[in-house]
């Protein structure tokens, strides 16, 4: 996954090893720096070509990491490239690392925490919306009781009946989405 090559800043042809041609996906061992550029991803290109005037103009190693569209077959892979100038020779010579696989895993990783924490989020949720809708019902319950002490006329104590079956069935409702959230927590 490591790879070298070297810029001649004199004719812009870039050199490869056989290792940077392949993490490049570069059908020869050299390539003009323009065509290089077109492999790296737009939106990197505009930062790698930053990194190397600051690195031309300063003389101070760069290392920076962006993403290409490997030649070969258009694979996304990401890349970490590190370079330094070698004024006696005008040239920029430098390594690149294939770091796709562990971008990936760390990209994974961040997937997973915020799978978690959506599911905790999710659990906390459930329980306490479910105490607090169990508050307001647990009134409608106690007033419905008392309705039920009046004298009713036969379509209000039918009212009343339909009132008290659904407060039931939004209790049990409610009983469900408690359970399932004890569930999920342990």
């Amino acid at each position: 996954n490591v790879g070298s090559w070297e810029l001649d800043l004199n004719t812009s042809m870039v050199r490869f090893s056989e290792e940077a041609r392949e993490i490049y996906g570069a059908s020869s061992g050299e390539m003009h720096i323009k065509s290089v550029h077109e492999i790296v991803v737009e939106k990197y290109r505009k930062l790698l070509n930053e990194e190397m005037q600051e690195h031309k103009r300063s003389g101070k190693p760069y290392d920076v990491i962006f993403q290409i569209n490997r030649a070969s077959d258009g694979q996304l892979r990401y890349i970490q490239s590190m370079a330094e100038l070698n004024v006696a020779e005008n040239k920029v010579i430098g390594i690149i690392r294939d770091i796709t696989e562990s971008k990936t895993n760390e990209r994974l990783k961040q997937e997973i925490m915020v799978a978690n924490e959506s599911a905790r989020f999710k659990q906390n949720f459930l329980a306490q919306m479910s105490h607090e809708i169990r508050t307001p019902l647990t009134a409608i319950d106690g007033m419905l009781e008392l309705m039920e002490q009046t004298k009713l006329s036969e379509t209000q104590q039918d009212f009343l009946d339909t009132v008290k079956f659904s407060s039931e069935n939004l209790r049990n409702i409610i009983n469900e989405v408690l359970d399932y959230s004890r569930l999920e927590a342990g």
